[in-house]
């Protein structure tokens, strides 16, 4: 089935209504033999950007597939907002109407390592005050040392 782009715009639609639903991510162990989350599942929501404000400067053990990869410093937290797209009057077939447009609100987390560089990838992190999570990392600049490596938190804001 080759990719249309009403197929696109559906699924697109249907992704955004889906996450719209969904105020705050739910970050669950995966059902694999990687290492043992426990049931410290960590729920992320932008409230969570103070949280890792306070913890800028503190040092995260990293793991993948039960291997220990050392450890990762936190070295930044900042919040981002980027606009609400612009309506136009213009109806197009099949377009699911919205009541109003959202931003998105998030925040990134940067790291820095202190080893070899690690692929973009999810990796169990644990720290002291917040347990162990997983994440996205993934490399800000392969050919620059120290390596960093930046998680993304995307949510939908208020409505405008």
């Amino acid at each position: 089935m080759s990719l249309t782009r009403r197929l696109f715009v559906r699924s697109a639609t249907l992704s955004v209504l889906a996450g719209a639903a969904m105020p705050a991510v739910r970050a669950l162990p995966l059902n694999s033999d990687d290492d043992d989350a426990g049931d410290n599942s960590a729920v992320f929501s932008p409230g969570m950007l103070a949280v890792f404000e306070h913890l800028v400067g503190e040092k995260f053990a990293i793991s993948r597939s039960g291997r220990r990869l050392g450890r990762l410093t936190l070295i930044s937290a900042q919040a981002f907002q980027t606009p609400a797209p612009a309506r136009n009057n213009v109806r197009m077939v099949g377009q699911v109407p919205t009541a109003k447009s959202r931003s998105l609100v998030g925040f990134n987390l940067r790291f820095q390592g202190s080893g070899g560089l690690l692929p973009q990838d999810t990796y169990l992190l644990e720290h002291a005050s917040l347990g162990n999570f997983r994440l996205l990392l993934v490399p800000a600049a392969p050919e620059a040392t120290p390596h960093t490596y930046t998680a993304v938190f995307n949510f939908l804001g208020k409505a405008a």
